[in-house]
């Protein structure tokens, strides 16, 4: 039976791009020594999409996107990623994204929106995980234990908390 031709998407606009690629190369290793066709995408950290062919250390060093490359759109009312003059329509995408644009949500959603299969999870509980606080939020309603936790948002006052942490967790606060 033929192994299905996996689309390998990495890297990315995000603070994580670089755990991303250290991923993506252990990721890709192991399924090409299982014989799995890889069609490997790489998104540089300013966003350009490319259909990378070169040698998979070059993703490991973060000089993929120097050679071996070329411009991918995506199709998504057919479902399609094209390359040039190609269609290519893998049999799943398995987007090695980290943080930010990857797997946060947006990934499985334009996915789900250019009817391309994407392995994972989709778009809702991508985004959900991705807050911590209403994750735990969700996790104590389905009674699940969850420890006790400060939530800081971004911006605030991180200084005012020390009285609600100190109250809430008590040291030693891990």
């Amino acid at each position: 039976m033929k192994k299905p031709t996996l689309c390998l998407i990495f890297g990315g606009k995000s603070p994580e791009y670089y755990v991303s690629l250290s991923s993506a190369y252990s990721v890709i290793k192991a399924l090409e020594e299982k014989g799995y066709d890889l069609i490997k995408i790489g998104i540089t950290r300013d966003g350009k999409w490319y259909l990378y062919t070169g040698e998979n250390e070059k993703i490991a060093n973060d000089t993929w996107h120097n050679g071996s490359i070329m411009p991918v759109l995506l199709d998504v009312s057919n479902g399609l990623l094209l390359v040039g003059k190609r269609k290519i329509k893998p049999d799943k995408i398995f987007p090695i994204l980290h943080g930010e644009n990857g797997e946060d949500g947006h990934a499985s959603a334009l996915c789900d929106m250019g009817g391309l299969p994407c392995a994972g999870t989709g778009m809702m509980p991508s985004a959900l995980c991705m807050d911590k606080h209403l994750t735990k939020l969700v996790a104590r309603e389905a009674g699940i234990l969850v420890a006790d936790w400060v939530s800081i948002a971004r911006g605030e006052d991180k200084e005012g908390k020390i009285s609600e942490i100190e109250e809430k967790i008590k040291y030693p606060a891990l």
